[in-house]
Order: C-alpha cells, then sequence, then structure tokens
C-alpha cells in the first residue's frame, strides 16, 4: 500500500515573469498533519491550491493517492479547502451547510443525517443544526467549515490559516483542538502558516519555504534544534544572530565576532564550513544569567543589562558584553533575578555544544 498522499514532482508555478514556485518536490505521507511554513510570497498558498486544483502547474505534476491529479478540476478530486474566510453560505443553517457537499454528491437524506450528525458530536457543536452562520462566534464557525469540509471524507484536507482570524486565546483553544481532531480522525491535514508557534505545536513535519523553494522537511523538532541554514535558523523560532569567522586553537574551534567577542563553538572541523566567515546562532533560551555559585559553562562573560522586556512570568533581557559591546538576547523568569533595571551588571554564558555555525 502506498504510504504517500501527496507527491508534487519538479513543481513549478509561474504568473507571467513571477516564479512562484521553482521545482518544489515535495511528499506527505498518509496521516501526516503536514505545514507549510513561510513568510507572506514565499508560495506556499500556491502550493496548497495546485494540491486542491484551484491552480494548475506551469511545469510538474500533483499525485493525490497514487494518481496523477494534475489536470484533473478541483470537484474530481477528494481534497477538501478550508480558508482564511470560513465562506459558510450565509442563507444555510449549520446542518444545510455541513450538508451541501453530501447532497451535491446525491448521497441519501438517512445518510446525509446520520454523517451530519456525526460530525456535530464529534465537534462538539450538537444542538447548533437549526442556527444561522451570523449566530455562531469565530469558533463555532470555524468547527463548522471543519465539518463541511470533513463530511465529504476528503483523502486530503487542505487548510489556509484557518486561525488566523480569531483572538489569540480562541486561536491558542483551537491549535489543540485541531490537533486531537487529527488524532482521531487519521486524515492527511496539509496545513498553510505563516505562524512559527502553530507549527511547532501542531506539526507532524514541516516544510520550511522560501521564494518558491523548500529550504527544509522535517519534524518541529529537527527544524528547530538542526537548520539546515540560517534563513530557517532565524525562521524558526528566536535567534541570536553573530557574524564573525572561526578558527583553531589548542584543538578548539574558537568563533571571533567582528567585534572582538571571542567563544568556543560546537564544530569540529571548521573546514566543514568551506570559509572563514561565518554565522553563530544561538538560541536565546541557551543564555543564562549566572551567579558566583553556578558551576560555569564552556562560555561566560560580564555584560550589563542593555534593554529589557517584561511578559508577566518571563522577561526578555538584552545585555551589553563588556568586551566586545556585542548584545545578546535571552529569557528568563522574573523570579531569577531580584532587580532587573538598565545598566546592572550581570554574568551571561552558554556552553558551545549550543552555537550552530553557518
Amino acid at each position: 500500500m502506498n504510504n504517500i498522499a501527496v507527491n508534487s514532482k519538479n513543481l513549478i508555478k509561474k504568473f507571467g515573469e513571477v516564479i512562484a514556485l521553482n521545482n518544489v518536490n515535495l511528499e506527505v505521507e498518509t496521516g501526516d498533519f503536514y505545514f507549510l511554513l513561510g513568510p507572506s510570497g514565499c508560495g506556499k498558498t500556491t502550493l496548497l491550491k495546485i494540491i486542491g486544483g484551484l491552480e494548475t502547474p506551469t511545469e510538474g505534476s500533483i499525485i493525490i493517492a497514487g494518481k496523477d491529479m494534475t489536470w484533473v478540476p478541483a470537484n474530481k478530486r477528494n481534497t477538501a479547502m478550508i480558508f482564511q474566510e470560513w465562506a459558510l453560505f450565509p442563507h444555510m443553517n449549520v446542518y444545510d451547510n455541513i450538508a451541501f457537499g453530501l447532497r451535491m454528491k446525491k448521497v441519501s437524506s438517512v445518510e446525509i443525517k446520520k454523517k451530519v450528525e456525526e460530525l456535530l458530536i464529534l465537534l462538539r457543536m450538537s444542538g447548533y443544526e437549526s442556527r444561522m452562520p451570523f449566530e455562531l462566534s469565530g469558533g463555532q464557525q470555524q468547527r463548522i467549515a471543519m465539518a463541511r469540509a470533513l463530511a465529504i471524507e476528503p483523502d486530503v484536507l487542505l487548510l489556509d490559516e484557518p486561525l488566523s482570524n480569531l483572538d489569540l486565546k480562541l486561536r491558542q483553544q483551537m491549535r489543540v483542538e485541531l490537533v486531537k481532531l487529527h488524532k482521531e480522525i487519521g486524515k492527511t491535514f496539509i496545513y498553510v502558516t505563516h505562524d512559527q508557534t502553530e507549527a511547532l505545536s501542531m506539526a507532524t513535519k514541516i516544510a520550511v519555504m522560501n521564494m518558491g523553494e523548500i529550504e527544509q522537511v522535517g519534524t518541529p523538532k529537527e527544524i528547530y534544534e538542526s537548520p539546515v541554514n540560517d534563513y530557517v535558523a532565524k525562521f524558526i523560532g528566536d535567534a541570536n544572530e553573530l557574524h564573525g569567522i572561526i578558527y583553531k586553537k589548542d584543538s578548539k574551534i574558537i568563533f571571533e565576532t567582528e567585534s572582538g567577542l571571542r567563544f568556543q563553538v560546537g564544530i569540529e572541523n571548521q573546514e566543514a564550513l568551506n570559509s572563514n566567515k561565518v554565522i553563530c546562532i544561538i538560541r536565546p533560551e541557551h543564555i543564562k544569567i549566572l551567579l558566583e555559585s553556578d558551576s560555569k559553562p564552556t562560555n561566560y562573560f560580564q555584560g550589563t543589562i542593555d534593554d529589557f522586556s517584561y511578559f508577566g512570568k518571563q522577561i526578555r533581557l538584552r545585555v551589553k558584553i563588556d568586551e566586545s559591546d556585542d548584545i545578546l538576547f535571552m529569557d528568563i523568569f522574573s523570579t531569577e533575578m531580584d532587580e532587573i533595571r538598565h545598566g546592572k551588571p550581570v554574568t551571561v554564558g552558554f556552553d558551545s555544544i549550543h552555537t550552530i555555525m553557518f
């Protein structure tokens, strides 16, 4: 049995002289919660629309469930799409919205009733059958749009930033519900977003896109901890980015910033970078405020608090290193320091294994 739900081969899409997709090869396994992640204009929605049949490729092919669907119209593909605007039919109640696709497929009224009731229970919307879309909250409308899409039992469910119109609290709640729903029904989901938090917290696989190409595919852990280049490292999560050179000293690899700060980095052979000019990435959670009694990590420096932002239980600190005036930012709990003020001297440090070099 073929375990690949969607396969794009050498996919190119041009809009006039603009190349929206450039030789995209993608494999989505059956049952994946697969995220297409990237900034606006990177091609992720274009790719989703080509999978769904709403756009045609300039070159290449789309295979869905083992069948070439490149030139098959959208209504002949067993896919369903949910957009940013949920596009519920305003003149239909909840029941009729969910039943619409089934009626188009000439399913019997008995089967339609059974299917609609099952989906309302699954999405915790029982009792809302007679309500009109304007009588529903944003989260409820999103659930009904999901139910309508799932009613036709698609091989692949395509989601184009479906939570972007919700407020933060409801968006966070719906993330949890979508992950739970995906596990319960076992369908293949392909989800477009520019929100790295959504991708990291929900995906089984992430494809990071940039300028019409896929930069890296992997699990959230792989993408975050082992990015293939500095673009991925900076796009996924926060990162201190330092530019400089590397050299070998006493069997250790030393990184020196453009401002003269030196520290040991976690790479065995600087030749692997093919250049002495490199970028060093350090995640803010790997930099610690050190007390005198703390054991020292591989690298530690004296500095002063240059700026800080208060986020309740967490505080983001920007520390200017005395030795070079380089700025490092990090996140600490508000209980970690008795006093936080501009100009306060601090010691900060990190281990060499937590450096990522490009």
